[in-house]
Parts: structure tokens; sequence; C-alpha cells
């Protein structure tokens, strides 16, 4: 068996390795990247060119903060696109106000972002100077306070949510703890938000318990869910930082075969190559099926969380008393096992599904993914194995069930999905040729505990997985018995797709619902 790679190697290898791991590598070549489409835009926009200037002459730290911010970056990019400023020869004014008061901002050396000015923000994450600032709102309106609201009221129609105290102690003691757990990689992935906001659970961020924006660049921003307790804060800070990180890598490196020719080819986007991923349901916009560059994404962001949680694990009993029980906290942090199967399906899925849409910098990305992962991990489930994927997801809903607020007529509502669900397991054990587990289970069917339906639907949901599971010698595939007629997985995943949909539809139906 292979030596499994420790955390404090796998922590230095996914924080210094160029291109992918450095971060001050991909900040260097972001910032070079920047520089170049200021100097296109200069040749029509004089704010530009005089931009431009201020950052040839500014010290480095004032570089990144200026780069970095989401208002600037998110009005660079709208410049940079011919669509929405066709035959102009002057900017918008709202546009032409966040690049004076950048110039602005470098020639008097201001030491923190462009949001950072007219009090809209309470102080950075933490102690380091490139650690992001927390952004409140105030009644403060300058050009880049203006232009960030107006982009994030465009994505989600939602304002931000001003963050409490306590909102902000939880904040910073999960960027404590990613620095505890894994140092190296803390310092530098933080480096890339620039600003972390608090989104309101409603509207486009319903249920949402972080966010990332490709065009809205250095901005994090996390909901309630995700600043319950340090450990999860701890996870989410590291999740859509690493997102930061890899839209800055793109911007400069042919990430994807597209990103070589941006121009739309007008292929209908449900035609494209996607990566089908079993923990997710399908639901009516096909949620489950990622195109390349969210798969990639997650995969960048699952070899990472791996790797965070088994230092999570490992010292949880020893930072308790710091930040809590790891085990008690809800909502809880992604086991690294789980973090790990899901990267491992999603490396194979990707080179299955998506390989030809890989520029060459996301082909070179994806063989080094999955040689840290590998070292991370050398006993990797088989190829394209799905099955434990998709017990984990019917058996999260019901945890998640069992701890909501329902009325007696929704409960009711269950009844008839959980005998539905009985029903499909029996048929596949049968088609499974396992007559001695169809016994079993029927036995035990008839032994439910009486109670609320809510308790009975997630007892039945448990007994199914363990009898379903004892048609997977490994845990990974799910297999017939000898002598069986059909290859059981596909019955399997529809049958788990479709509880998905009718449970979600008795949910949301359910005003009382939480």
């Amino acid at each position: 068996m292979e030596r499994k790679q420790t955390t404090a190697e796998l922590d230095h290898r996914l924080s210094t390795s160029k291109p992918f791991g450095d971060s001050a590598h991909i900040r260097d070549q972001f910032e070079s990247n920047q520089k170049l489409r200021l100097d296109r835009l200069g040749t029509r926009y004089p704010a530009a060119a005089s931009l431009l200037d201020a950052l040839q002459e500014a010290e480095p730290d004032a570089r990144h903060e200026v780069i970095g911010d989401p208002a600037l970056r998110s009005v660079i990019m709208r410049m940079g696109e011919p669509a929405a400023q066709p035959d102009r020869s002057d900017l918008p004014d709202e546009q032409e106000r966040v690049l004076r008061q950048a110039v602005a901002h470098l020639a008097e050396a201001r030491r923190h972002g462009l949001l950072g000015e007219g009090g809209s923000s309470n102080g950075r994450l933490g102690s380091d100077g490139r650690h992001g600032w927390v952004w409140r709102e105030s009644d403060s309106d300058g050009p880049a306070e203006s232009a960030f609201r107006e982009a994030v009221r465009e994505h989600s129609g939602m304002p931000l949510r001003a963050p409490e105290s306590a909102d902000l102690d939880m904040l910073r003691r999960g960027a404590e703890l990613l620095a505890v757990l894994l140092p190296k990689i803390s310092a530098g992935v933080l480096s890339h938000a620039h600003v972390v906001a608090v989104i309101s659970s409603a509207g486009r961020w319903s249920g949402v318990r972080s966010n990332s924006l490709f065009r809205i660049g250095g901005a994090v921003f996390l909901g309630n869910e995700a600043i319950r307790n340090p450990w999860v804060v701890a996870e989410y800070l590291l999740h859509e930082s690493l997102h930061q990180k890899l839209y800055e890598f793109r911007h400069a490196h042919s990430l994807l075969k597209r990103d070589l020719n941006p121009t739309p080819d007008g292929t209908d986007p449900a035609q494209q190559p996607a990566v089908v991923v079993p923990w997710r349901p399908p639901g009516g916009n096909r949620a489950n099926e990622w195109d390349v560059f969210r798969a990639l994404a997650a995969f960048h962001v699952y070899v990472h969380l791996a790797v965070l949680a088994d230092a999570a694990e490992t010292r949880a009993q020893e930072l308790e008393d710091d930040y809590g029980c790891l085990h008690d906290a809800q909502p809880r942090m992604t086991s690294s096992r789980t973090a790990t199967h899901r990267a491992h399906f999603l490396a194979d899925g990707i080179r299955r599904s998506c390989w030809e849409e890989l520029g060459q910098a996301g082909r070179l990305m994806v063989g080094w993914l999955n040689s840290v992962l590998r070292d991370f991990d050398p006993n990797p489930p088989p190829p394209g194995a799905e099955f434990h994927l998709l017990m984990d997801r019917y058996l999260d809903e019901a945890r998640r069930l069992e701890t909501r607020t329902m009325s007696a007529r929704s409960q009711s509502r269950l009844r008839p999905l959980m005998a539905d669900e009985i029903r499909h397991a029996q048929r596949i054990l049968a088609t499974a040729g396992h007559r001695a587990g169809r016994e079993k289970f029927d036995e035990a069917v008839t032994h439910l505990q009486q109670g609320e339906d809510k308790q009975r639907f997630c007892q039945a949901r448990a007994l199914i997985a363990d009898s379903l599971r004892s048609l997977s010698p490994d845990g990974y595939v799910l297999r017939p018995a000898p002598g069986g007629s059909d290859e059981p997985g596909e019955a399997l995943r529809n049958m788990i797709d479709g509880s998905s949909e009718k449970l979600t539809a008795v949910v949301l139906a359910d005003p009382r619902s939480s």
C-alpha cells in the first residue's frame, strides 16, 4: 500500500506548486493580465490609461488592494465587452468615476481597498495585511460602493445583509481556525478574497450557504448557514476563496478551450458536455449536470476540502476548547470521506465527459490535482462508481428532514412517498436476485416503529439504505447477486432522483417548514 502524504506535506504542496498552487504567482499573473486589459482599453478611454500609469508607479501592496477590488474588476470586465460599450468613445459616468477613484486611491497610498473607503468595511477578516475586508452597508455612496451594490443587485435582486457583531466574531474565528489547520494554504488563498459579504437568505440566495461569481471577482458571499460555527466558517471561507483563486488563474491562462476564443459560438448550453453528479438531485433546472468549468472548479475545491477535513478530524479534540466540538456543530463540516469521494468522481467524470473542452492549462491542472488526490488517498473507488454517493444523498435528505418543523398535513404527504420508496427497494432487491435480502427487508418493514409520519419516513430510508448496501460488497458499486437478471444501478438512480424531487415538493409546499 502506498504511503498517504501528511497534512503538512499537502499543505505545503497545495500552496507552493507553480503555476497552480502558488498564490503569489497567480496574483502576479492576474495583475499582468489586468494591466494588459487596461493598456488595450487605454487606447479608447483616457481614464483607463491614467489608471495603468498609476499602477505602474504604485507599491506592490497598494496594487494588490486596487487590482483585486471587486468593484474595479467588475468595471474593467464590462469595459472589455463590446456588447456593453457599442461604438462608444467615452465611458459611462459610473464606470469612469470608479477608475478615477482608483487613481486617487493609489496617489494617496491608502492602505485599504476601494470598498474600504467611506466606512463601508468593518475591518479585515484577520490581522494579516492580505486578509479581505468584511463588507457592511453605510451611508456612504462612493463610486466603488455604488458599482458593487449594482453588480450584486443585478445578480441577486437582493441587498447584502449588514453583519452583526456576532457574525464578525464568527468570521474571524473561522479564519483563525483555517490558519491553524492549514497555515500555508490559508495564508495564500485568503489573499484572493478581497471582500467578505454576508447575504440574506432570500430571493435568488434563498437557501444558499455561500457563493462566488466570476463577474464579481474578489468577493466572497456567505449566508447564515455558513457562519453558524467556526468549523463550517473555515470550510466555506476556504471553499469560496479557492473559487476566487481559480478565477484569477483563469484570467491569465487557457483553462478552457473557449478561453482562447471567448466569442459565443451559438452552441446550446444544454448540448454541451457535462458531468452528472450523483450527490445533487436533478430538479427542474438540471442542477446535477455541471459544465466543464463548474466541474473543474468543484474538483479544485474538493481536493482542498478533503485535506482540510482530514486535519480537522485529526485535531478536533485538541481544538475543542477554543472552537467547539466538531461533531456537535450544526451545520457540519464536509467530512474528509465525502470530499475525497466527490473529488475522485469529478476527476473521472471530467476525463470521461469534458476532456476535449479543456485548454492546455486546464488539462495540466486536472493532472496536478489528480496527483495530489492520489497521494492523499492512494486507494480510490472504482472509476465511475456512484452507489456510495447516491446513498449519501439519500440519507442526508432524511437527516435534514428530521430537523425540520412540518405541519401534520405535510407529514401525511410523506406516507405515499414512503410506500413508493419501499416498493422500489423491493423491486431492486428482486431484480438483483437477492432473495434472502428481500425477505429480510419485507420482515423489517412490518416492524417500522409507529410514530409521526416524518419519523417513520426517515426510519424507512435508513432501512432501505441498509438493505441496498448488502448488494455492494465494496460499498461503491451495486451488483446483482449470482443469478440476478439485471444491473440494479440505473433503477436505484431513478428511484433516488424521483424521490428527491417528490420530497422537495412536499417540503416546499409546507409554509411551516423551517
